[in-house]
């Protein structure tokens, strides 16, 4: 939980305006997702495992964010009103 907490803390005084954007827990989700990310990198030792498995991660967070991104590409709710009207979709 040290690195988790420790990552938490660095976010918190790199960037003081991030939690103040966030859900109050995204502290501990943060710290837990790390301490899950090494927990499960300590299930094995074999070198060619941990190159499939690192492989697999990024091809795994590539495709996430890009479709994180492609839901998020219109920011601006103007301009998804008008995107919305174009389309014929009116609410």
């Amino acid at each position: 939980m040290d690195i988790g907490k420790e990552t938490v803390a660095h976010i918190e005084v790199m960037y003081p305006e991030m939690f103040k954007s966030v859900a109050t827990t995204a502290r501990l989700s943060i710290r837990n997702h790390i301490f899950n990310g090494i927990m499960a990198a300590l299930e094995t030792t074999d070198a060619d495992e941990i190159r499939r498995r690192l492989d697999a991660r990024k091809k795994s967070r590539r495709k996430w964010l890009k479709a994180y991104r492609d839901i998020r590409e219109v920011k601006d709710p103007e301009e998804a009103t008008a995107v919305d009207e174009q389309q014929g979709k009116r609410g």
